[in-house]
């Protein structure tokens, strides 16, 4: 009995001082497979913001291109419009009122396109794109149109 009442007083001592440690808590597996889904959402959102950000880079970098080629097209455009204008202004009097006619059509279809492009800049980047792509398609249309003109009246356009 004596022995009994040492082990239990030896016992009581070994989990009374316990009480004063704090025990180290180690990570469970489910505390671990936790901490690496995190990681990984984090990784993907880290990946996805890095996508996001390239993609739009290269949008406006195609936009930049478009709005670029469409501006020297125009460019373009209104050199030749000036040359054929100033190349009418020879032209003999029965050939006048049908090169007006021809004229006043390619400077309304200029100022259209000048306005739109001009209207370029309120646009949405997707907005933008169909807009340059039919300003380029009109302005191809117009450029026939000013060539077909000078060659009726044999106007060199330089």
């Amino acid at each position: 009995m004596k022995r009994a009442l040492i082990v239990a007083v030896l016992g009581g001592m070994v989990v009374a001082s316990g009480f004063g440690c704090e025990e180290k808590k180690t990570d469970t597996l489910g505390d671990k497979m936790k901490q690496a889904g995190s990681a990984a959402a984090d990784k993907m959102k880290d990946a996805g913001s890095a996508i996001a950000d390239k993609t739009k880079d290269m949008a406006n970098a195609a936009t930049d291109k478009a709005k670029a080629e469409v501006k020297d097209l125009m460019d373009n455009i209104q050199k030749k419009v000036d040359s054929l204008s100033k190349g009418g202004e020879s032209l003999k009097p029965d050939q006048k009122g049908e090169f007006d006619k021809a004229m006043s059509g390619i400077k309304s279809t200029w100022d259209e396109m000048s306005k739109g492009f001009d209207g370029m800049k309120d646009k949405s980047a997707d907005a933008m794109a169909k807009g340059l792509a039919d300003l380029k398609a009109k302005g191809l249309e117009l450029m026939d149109k000013v060539k077909a003109t000078a060659a009726k009246f044999n106007i060199d356009l330089g």
